[in-house]
């Protein structure tokens, strides 16, 4: 089986072909990767309209280039695997989109996937592991200890209560006068300082070290480091003090990971570890946990330098694995637009002991209200048969990637709308603004509203299928969102 995986959760636009008949980095038939680091070094992070817009530009040049790599077209595709969340709405939605309308075009199955569910797999790409293992997951957005009984079951123990262990490299970094992204210029400052054997004046907390269960804290680190410039300002400038607080900082977050995993090793009765995530390619954390899987007798996996970020490989060899243990029953029929930007709980992927999470529960209530009010809007100024007018889209004259512009509105409304329809939408979405209810909340633009699907489309293939609007002004797919 030949599978197709796309990935463009945050900053990232990953794109991979993988062969299910070989195994490992063998399967690996063609990848390719563009990072927006450079796109976003200006704004000190990422800038989550700038990166949606970066995917649309790339997701199809990259596409064309691993089939070109790999000598394949796009009726050899048998699955198309893509990243449902979490991640930023807009990035996240470009490969959705993409990746739908690829598989009505093609009439080949699609599957969503978990985005940590693709990292946490990932280490497998460098050897066979046998079940279970416990999984450190540690990156920009996450930093969590997870045991993974099988492929599809996997236990959360503990993760960060508030700021992720990269999150805390690059926000030190900035403290520190180090360029975007910071993290990785942190961790060669502390290397720089090791190999000299200096003597550090510094001693930085281990937050939550015997807390006494597996979730980390950060964020005191961070205000920590913080407080030894403001008390050092005159030597901020200083190459040794900033190797030294590096140092320490870099030490710190490695003892806590090191013991919390550990120790949950020990308690959970497993000799099987595997490291993933960006902050999973940091030298020194791999080099102690070389020293106590010598020491402590256990074995650890780490997934390939190139493969620690986001990249469509891991979206790709996750589907592999999960097709190998579940076969096609897991796939679904393309057509479903829907995206899970926080993804807070992981229904069907962890089981966790999580409640609720209220914020996410009153944004969709916004949104359900937004559906509501433009419903009635629409029935009670307008007649039925001209709301129920075909408001269509044919997918065959969209416009290609190389024509299109990208106005100060991100994405043109016109193209999906009927006149009167879109006034009562304007309308209503006006009157919310006026109240300043504000969708960035959640990571979710305020332009949200007004993505237009066809818009995203590339001129890789030819379709001759209509999308076509609700009767009563709201669109079927995705739930409990509205996609105007």
């Amino acid at each position: 089986m030949l599978i197709l995986g796309i990935e463009s959760s945050c900053d990232e636009t990953g794109v991979a072909l993988y062969d299910t008949n070989l195994d490992g980095k063998n399967g690996i038939l063609a990848d390719a990767l563009n990072s927006q680091i450079k796109l976003h070094a200006e704004y000190g992070g990422v800038v989550p309209e700038l990166a949606s817009r970066d995917h649309i530009k790339f997701i199809s040049p990259l596409v064309q280039q691993v089939f070109a790599d790999s000598k394949k077209n796009l009726n050899d595709v048998d699955l198309i695997a893509y990243t449902i969340g979490p991640g930023l709405a807009g990035a996240l939605l470009v490969g959705s989109t993409y990746a739908e309308s690829l598989g009505i075009a093609l009439q080949k199955p699609v599957l969503p996937l978990h985005h940590l569910e693709g990292h946490l797999l990932s280490p497998l790409l460098s050897g066979d592991l046998s079940f279970p293992f416990i999984a450190l997951l540690v990156s920009g957005g996450h930093t969590q200890i997870v045991r993974v009984n099988d492929v599809g079951d996997y236990t959360l123990l503990g993760e960060s209560i508030d700021d992720a262990a990269g999150e805390a490299f690059d926000k030190t970094a900035k403290l520190l006068g180090l360029e975007y992204p910071g993290g990785a210029k942190l961790s060669k400052l502390a290397d720089n300082f090791a190999n000299k054997f200096a003597e550090n004046k510094f001693k930085l907390p281990r937050p939550m070290l015997n807390s006494g269960d597996f979730n980390f804290s950060f964020s005191g680190l961070k205000t920590a480091v913080l407080n030894q410039v403001n008390k050092a300002k005159s030597k901020i400038l200083d190459e040794q003090f900033k190797q030294q607080i590096a140092y320490e900082f870099q030490e710190a977050i490695v003892e806590v990971l090191c013991k919390k995993v550990t120790t949950a090793m020990r308690q959970e009765n497993i000799q099987n570890l595997v490291i993933a995530g960006g902050v999973g390619a940091n030298l020194r954390l791999r080099r102690e946990f070389n020293d106590l899987a010598t020491k402590k007798k256990f074995r650890v996996l780490y997934p390939p330098l190139e493969f620690c970020t986001d990249n469509g490989v891991m979206i790709a060899f996750a589907a592999a694995l999960k097709f190998k243990r579940f076969g096609d029953t897991i796939f679904k029929k393309p057509g479903s637009f829907d995206v899970k930007p926080r993804f807070e709980k992981y229904q069907k992927i962890f089981s966790t002991r999580f409640s609720k999470n209220f914020l996410k529960f009153l944004v969709e209530i916004c949104y359900l209200f937004i559906y509501k009010v433009c419903r009635f809007l629409a029935i009670q100024k307008y007649k039925p048969q001209e709301i129920s007018v075909a408001v269509r889209c044919n997918f065959a004259k969209v416009l290609s990637y190389p024509d299109c512009r990208y106005d100060a509105d991100f994405f043109e409304l016109n193209a999906i709308l009927a006149k009167h329809s879109r006034n009562v939408v304007r309308q209503v979405l006006d009157k919310i603004s006026k109240r300043r209810l504000d969708l960035d909340l959640c990571g979710i633009p305020r332009n949200y509203l007004d993505i237009n699907f066809c818009r995203l489309l590339p001129n890789l293939f030819y379709l001759n299928r209509c999308i076509f609007l609700d009767q009563r002004l709201g669109i079927s797919l995705p739930n409990k969102l509205l996609y105007l």
